[in-house]
C-alpha cells in the first residue's frame, strides 16, 4: 500500500520523506518487521519503541513511525505523530480496509466491558449467536476464536494492529458475529480505536487495575468510552445498579438489566441450586421465558440478561436465547466443578477482584451444606489496594482460609499475603501455605463431606508466574491429583 494511503486521517504532525513509499507491512515489534516494512514505535509499560528504531532499520524498515524526536539515517522516512498507539489503530484500519464501507462480509461486532464477568457474557453470547444460526467468533481472556479454531490468546484484548489482523481474518472465514472482551487497558490504550460496535455492555464496576490507571475515575472513564464506539441509535447494554451511582451512565441511551422488575430486562421467579440457576426471563412485550441456565450464582445471572439484552436488541428471539443459554458450555475457569477423589465440592474460579471473590463466595455458601474453604493469594506487581479488601471478603463469607500465593511475580509472596491478612480479623481461622500446590492439598485432604473449596485467582490459567518465568501449573490438575 502507498504511504499516502496508509496515512489517511491519521493525525499526522510532520513526515521527513517522500509520501510515495510503497509500503510492504506493518509491525509494532522490531523483530517483526520485513524488508519495506512501516515501524510504529509504541511506548510500552517497561520500554519506550523509540529504542528498537535502529533494529527495525536494520531488518528494512522503510518508514518510521514515532510520537517523540528520533534519530535516524537521513534517508529515513519518519512520521511524527501526536500518540503513536492512535496511530497505529488508524494505520491498521487502513491497512486491512476495515473503514471501508464497501468492505463485504465485515461481520458485527459485540463487545463487553466490566470489572467482572466479561468472560463469561462473551461465551454466553457466542452461545447465542451460535443457536441462532450464525457464524460466530469470539476475542477475550480465555482465547480468540475464529468459529471453533481457537488461538492462544496474550491479551484479553490484542493490540490494535494484531486485533485488526484477527477481525480481517475472521472476515476471511465468513465470520458474521464477533464478540469481544473489551478491557479497560483496551480502551485506554486505543486497541479499539477505529471500530464501531453494534452492541455494548456495561457488566458492572469495582475496584481492579489501579496499578495501571491513575485513580478509580480513570478507570470508570475508560470503560464508558466503549460507548462512545457504539453505532449511531444503539444503545448501551448496562447493569441497572450502576445507573444511580454514575451520572455517565444516565446520561446516554441506555437498555438496562437487573434482577427487580425495575429493570427493562429482569428475572423472575428464581431459584438457585449447585447446578445452575432457573428463572423466568422477563422483557416489556414479550411471554416470560423459563431459562435453566447451567452456572450457578446470582452474578450469572446477570450475566445471562446481560447477554439475552444485547441479543435481542440484535433480532434473535426469545427461543434461540433459551437454547443458546440452556446449551452453553462451561466457561474454562469461571466457576469450573473439577471433578476430584475427595469428598468435598471442588470450585476453581478466576475471582481476583474484591467483588468476583465475594460473588464466588457468596455463591458457594448458598450451595453448600457443610463449611466453605478458599485457597488464593493476589497478583503481584498489580493494584496492592484491593488486597486487604479481597482478605475482607474472604472473612466475611468462608469458614476457613488459606492463603498462598497467585502470579506473585517480582513480588516477595509473603509481602502479598501480609497485604491481604490486614483484612482478616485475627479471630478467622486462617492460615498461611505459600505453596500453591501445598495449599490446594491441604485445603482438600483436610474438608469433608459436604464442604466446598474455592481455589481462586488463576481460574483458567496453565502457568505461575514467578520472577518473570511462568512454569506450568493448573489448578484444575491438582486439585484432580489429590488422593
Amino acid at each position: 500500500m502507498r504511504l499516502d494511503k496508509l496515512l489517511d486521517k491519521v493525525a499526522v504532525e510532520e513526515i521527513r520523506g517522500t509520501e510515495n513509499a510503497d509500503i510492504a507491512m506493518l509491525a509494532y515489534h522490531s523483530g517483526q518487521i520485513e524488508h519495506g516494512g512501516l515501524f510504529v514505535a509504541i511506548r510500552g509499560f517497561q520500554t519506550d519503541g523509540r529504542r528498537y528504531i535502529p533494529q527495525a532499520i536494520a531488518r528494512g524498515a522503510a518508514a518510521i513511525v514515532a510520537d517523540g524526536p528520533v534519530h535516524v539515517p537521513s534517508d529515513a522516512i519518519v512520521i511524527r505523530v501526536k500518540e503513536s498507539r492512535r496511530a497505529l489503530a488508524r494505520l491498521a484500519a487502513n491497512w486491512y480496509g476495515y473503514l471501508n464501507k464497501n468492505q463485504p462480509n465485515t461481520p458485527r461486532l459485540f463487545g463487553v466491558t466490566g470489572t467482572n464477568g466479561k468472560t463469561t457474557t462473551t461465551w454466553m453470547i457466542r452461545s447465542i449467536l451460535n443457536h441462532a444460526g450464525r457464524r460466530t467468533g469470539l476475542i477475550g481472556t480465555t482465547g480468540y476464536f475464529v468459529l471453533d479454531r481457537k488461538i492462544d490468546a496474550p491479551h484479553t484484548t490484542p493490540e490494535s494492529l494484531d486485533l485488526y489482523e484477527l477481525l480481517a481474518l475472521m472476515r476471511e472465514e465468513r465470520v458474521q458475529d464477533v464478540v469481544i472482551e473489551v478491557s479497560s487497558h483496551a480502551l485506554k490504550l486505543h486497541r479499539v480505536d477505529c471500530l464501531q460496535f453494534d452492541s455494548a455492555i456495561l457488566t458492572g464496576i469495582g475496584r481492579d487495575h489501579l496499578d495501571f490507571h491513575p485513580d478509580f475515575e480513570d478507570y470508570i472513564r475508560s470503560k464508558l468510552t466503549l460507548f462512545d464506539k457504539l453505532k449511531t441509535n444503539s444503545p448501551g447494554v448496562v447493569n441497572r445498579k450502576l445507573i444511580d451511582r454514575f451520572d455517565e451512565i444516565r446520561d446516554r441511551p441506555i437498555f438496562d438489566f437487573g434482577q427487580d422488575e425495575n429493570a427493562q430486562i429482569w428475572a423472575d421467579r428464581l431459584t438457585l441450586t449447585a447446578d445452575g440457576s432457573l428463572f423466568d426471563l422477563i422483557l416489556p412485550g414479550e411471554k416470560p421465558m423459563r431459562i435453566h441456565l447451567p452456572l450457578p450464582g446470582r452474578f450469572n445471572v446477570d450475566n445471562c440478561l446481560a447477554a439475552a439484552a444485547s441479543c435481542r436488541l440484535a433480532g434473535v428471539s426469545m427461543e434461540e436465547v433459551r437454547q443458546g443459554l440452556e446449551q452453553m458450555r462451561p466457561v474454562p475457569g469461571r466457576f469450573e466443578r473439577v471433578i476430584s477423589s475427595r469428598l468435598a465440592h471442588v470450585i476453581v474460579d478466576y475471582a481476583h477482584t474484591p467483588d468476583a471473590l465475594e460473588n464466588a463466595l457468596q455463591t458457594a455458601c448458598e450451595i453448600t451444606e457443610g463449611s466453605v474453604w478458599v485457597v488464593f493469594g493476589a497478583g503481584g506487581d498489580r493494584d496492592k489496594g484491593k488486597r486487604w479488601e479481597m482478605g475482607k471478603a474472604a472473612a466475611k463469607f468462608a469458614d476457613r482460609i488459606i492463603l498462598t500465593t497467585d502470579n506473585p511475580r517480582s513480588e516477595e509472596p509473603m509481602k502479598i499475603v501480609q497485604d491481604i491478612q490486614a483484612g482478616i480479623p485475627t479471630s478467622a481461622a486462617c492460615e498461611t501455605i505459600l505453596d500453591r500446590k501445598d495449599a490446594i492439598e491441604f485445603a482438600l485432604q483436610r474438608s469433608e463431606a459436604g464442604d466446598t473449596v474455592l481455589i481462586a485467582g488463576k481460574g483458567h490459567e496453565s502457568y505461575q508466574e514467578i520472577h518473570g518465568v511462568r512454569r506450568p501449573f493448573s489448578d484444575q490438575k491438582i486439585a484432580q491429583a489429590v488422593r
